[in-house]
């Protein structure tokens, strides 16, 4: 849908629709959402958690982060599709692998200890 969006921006706006418009806040707002409900769903995926650690981290990271993402759609100031989806994906992205690769590596202890495995 957004890509339709930027499709349908550079053919009405021309290479205006691509201008570069600064929103720092995007990546704050969806790391504060996302983190909780990162934990949140490891916490309901215990036994997944052991069983299966790499996918089960990638995928809660994944929808943790994109929903706050995608809720911040409703309510965004950028004018151009592009600028969401730069910020919006690039944040994802950032925070994906970030999780995946500090729970991928070991679960810290007080975390390992929170989920009681």
């Amino acid at each position: 849908m957004e890509f339709g969006n930027v499709a349908f921006d550079v053919f009405r706006e021309g290479s205006r629709a691509l201008a570069f418009e600064s929103s720092p806040q995007c990546p704050l707002i969806i790391g504060t959402i996302g983190i909780p409900l990162f934990l949140a769903i490891l916490s309901f995926s215990r036994v997944g958690l052991v069983i299966w650690r790499g996918p089960i981290v990638v995928v809660a990271a994944l929808s943790s982060f994109s929903l706050p993402a995608t809720m911040l759609n409703l309510f965004h100031g950028l004018e151009t599709s592009a600028m969401v989806l730069l910020w919006h994906l690039t944040a994802v992205f950032v925070f994906t692998s970030a999780a995946a690769f500090l729970f991928k590596q070991r679960i810290p202890r007080m975390l390992y200890d929170w989920l009681a495995l």
